[in-house]
């Protein structure tokens, strides 16, 4: 279709171009293969972020200026504080009890939990005897490495928990409502919704300062690095020893960067350069 017509390509991240290992297989490939001719052929390309939209410039050889970012945002109609009330039973339906960290993410190695699960482990006896790692995801894949490791975590008696598609959407906005801090640790993004979401329910958050996430968070977030699983620990120690003014001032920098984004914003963005693309075929362009 490509061929004929005058098309927009979305890319939301390249994790197939820039950490290939950490990529199911055989998606891989296919993205190797299809994503870098659709990224020529269209008229324009979408990113999620300016730092995606310059990789994918730098990837592809293409105009920088044909990359459009159109990103993503909070829907603060469903992510909010929550009550006591509905924390405490999404809580207790998912076998949560006691005060946690939520990491919410597809569990798989881009998304950096063995090192999480690590750093979790290594906190001081008086932050993890008390607090469990709750590690939430829709699915999973190339995760024995992050069972094995929660596995070892469990048995040096650290409390962990893995929710791989076991947790409904509607619930966790509360499962960030009760967490005491929210960790996102990945080594790669496109863009990383989880951080903005944890900030929406004014939940702090751990965030990894690789890839896009420092564009996405500001100076909203406890920036670590996700390739050191001491850097990690110290933003955990830090983030769950917050208390009274320092984690209020966190938690309303966080809902003044979730501020920044709308998604009304980026639809006018999207629809703008649909009309300029199309547009341009009016005006006699050259057809694709």
């Amino acid at each position: 279709p490509l061929r004929r017509s005058r098309s927009i390509t979305a890319i939301h991240d390249l994790c197939f171009e820039a950490v290939p290992e950490m990529v199911d297989d055989d998606n891989g490939r296919f993205l190797r293969r299809e994503v870098s001719r659709a990224a020529v052929r269209s008229d324009r390309v979408t990113a999620l972020t300016e730092t995606m939209a310059d990789e994918i410039a730098a990837q592809y050889a293409i105009d920088r200026a044909k990359v459009v970012v159109v990103g993503c945002a909070a829907d603060r109609t469903r992510f909010y504080r929550r009550s006591e009330r509905e924390v405490a039973e999404v809580a207790a339906r998912h076998g949560i009890f006691g005060p946690y960290v939520l990491a919410v993410g597809n569990i798989e190695p881009r998304k950096n939990q063995v090192r999480l699960v690590e750093a979790f482990a290594a906190l001081p006896d008086d932050l993890a005897d008390r607090f469990t790692l709750v590690l939430v995801g829709a699915g999973a894949w190339k995760d024995d490495a992050v069972r094995e490791a929660a596995d070892a975590a469990l048995a040096a008696g650290r409390r962990i928990r893995i929710l791989a598609g076991t947790v409904e959407d509607a619930d966790v906005p509360a499962l960030y409502s009760g967490a005491t801090a929210s960790a996102y640790v990945s080594v790669y993004e496109g863009f990383g919704m989880p951080p903005l979401e944890s900030m929406a329910c004014r939940t702090p958050v751990v965030a990894s300062e690789a890839s896009v996430i420092p564009e996405v968070v500001g100076d909203a977030a406890i920036l670590v690095d996700p390739f050191d699983v001491a850097s990690i620990a110290a933003g955990l120690e830090r983030a769950l020893r917050l208390e009274g003014a320092e984690r209020d001032a966190l938690v309303e920098a966080g809902l003044a960067n979730v501020a920044r984004y709308d998604w009304a914003d980026h639809a006018r963005t999207l629809l703008a350069t649909i009309d300029d693309v199309r547009g341009a075929s009016a005006a006699g362009g050259t057809a694709r």
